[in-house]
């Protein structure tokens, strides 16, 4: 009861003393706010993160990168023939864990319509890409294993390209365009996608990896417009995402094989990303909360600064209650009690402010990250700012617990 009556009475000294009270809270408000401020916006960026790593493949792909042969290699890195259809060949022939397997060259394009021109990514691929990046045709069709038979002159263009192209209420599909100079027919356009589901004027993260680029059958890229050079990469979806390291060892050694023993590739996986991604975000919120602790800490040296000179100020009241009874505990209590309701005051005001600021955020157009609100931010700062009262608090109580009451009583 005591301590309930202290937070009444720590009520009543904030509303006595507001200009000195709010000064002492803004600290606490915005230690609590900054921690609710960055976590959301730390969380409202990696849940785009993680969105755009699962929409390039997820977990279960793994892709064959170029790297430099090692020093001990360099003399005969010659003898290695790059990433070529041999190694896709070898890969669906001897690997017990690949499901989908993508060859890709990587070109700059230039798309011309008429007298309309626009650059973008050019991708030569296999089908099964479509499947291993999660890419999802709106009209037409995607590439089939029949247009790479025949090195078809077909294309399918992103949402962005084919918006370039093409008019309003136009149908890209059985249309031409040109490729490089290649006369292609449009067979398929890929839904426009995006993270957040914003503007689809506003720039997005997804624009390289699916709006902005062109898929071309990977003979067509080769056979007519870059010739016989070394793939960008290979892409591999996985039968079993717990199987992922075996499958990377297994793809290692094929590849190594074809390349005569030469190590002039390296093997990524989306588990690689999911790690970098993850140690980032820790990184993220070390800072954010870092900052908003050495906040609070300068916000308990107020309030301890605060309740230093409430001590003195009723330095008579305290031996008055000490006289009629009160025990040193009660006292103790009754401004630990205050120094806690300082505290709970500007973590309240904080959080709210915190949370106020993340609603108004997600409203302005022209943001590419949402800031989201997190309970768990809340609950730690509010707890940060209980713990920065009570410590506050501490000094303070046990002096005003321990003054003589006679000395109190003369204390003018």
């Amino acid at each position: 009861m005591n301590f309930l009556n202290g937070i009444v009475n720590g009520l009543r000294e904030i509303w006595s003393h507001k200009l000195r009270s709010a000064l002492t809270m803004v600290c606490i408000l915005l230690g609590v706010g900054s921690v609710v401020l960055t976590v959301g916006f730390v969380n409202g960026l990696f849940s785009n993160w993680n969105q755009w790593l699962a929409e390039s493949g997820g977990l279960e792909k793994i892709s064959v990168l170029d790297q430099p042969a090692p020093e001990t290699q360099q003399a005969i890195k010659g003898r290695s023939p790059g990433r070529t259809m041999a190694d896709v060949r070898a890969i669906q022939a001897a690997s017990r864990y690949a499901r989908l397997i993508s060859p890709e060259r990587d070109l700059d394009g230039r798309f011309q319509r008429g007298r309309v021109t626009h650059r973008a990514r050019v991708q030569g691929v296999a089908p099964a890409i479509f499947t291993i990046n999660r890419i999802q045709v709106e009209f037409g069709r995607p590439i089939c294993d029949l247009d790479v038979q025949k090195a078809s002159s077909v294309v399918v263009l992103g949402s962005t390209i084919a918006k370039k192209l093409f008019q309003p209420g136009e149908d890209p599909v059985g249309a031409t365009v040109r490729v490089n100079g290649l006369l292609c027919e449009v067979v398929g356009v890929v839904k426009r996608y995006s993270l957040d589901g914003d503007d689809p004027e506003q720039w997005n993260p997804m624009e390289g990896l699916k709006n902005n680029v062109a898929f071309l059958p990977i003979t067509t890229m080769q056979r007519k417009l870059v010739g016989d050079v070394p793939l960008s990469w290979i892409n591999v979806q996985i039968t079993d995402v717990s199987r992922l390291h075996e499958a990377v060892e297994e793809v290692q050694n094929i590849v190594r094989a074809t390349h005569r023993g030469i190590d002039d590739f390296r093997i990524r996986t989306g588990e690689e990303d999911l790690q970098e991604l993850q140690g980032m975000q820790r990184n993220f919120m070390v800072v954010g909360i870092t900052i908003g602790a050495v906040t609070l800490i300068i916000g308990g040296i107020g309030i301890m600064n605060l309740m230093l000179a409430s001590i003195n100020e009723r330095v008579r009241e305290i031996g008055i209650r000490k006289a009629l009874g009160a025990w040193d505990e009660d006292v103790f209590l009754q401004f630990m009690a205050e120094s806690v309701s300082l505290s709970l005051v500007g973590g309240a005001v904080g959080v709210g402010a915190g949370c106020g600021l993340i609603e108004i955020m997600q409203r302005i157009p022209g943001f590419t990250v949402k800031p989201e609100i997190s309970l768990s931010a809340v609950a730690v700062g509010f707890t940060f700012s209980v713990v920065t009262g009570v410590v506050s608090g501490i000094y303070p109580a046990i002096l005003a617990s321990r003054l003589d009451p006679i000395e109190a009583l003369r204390y003018e």
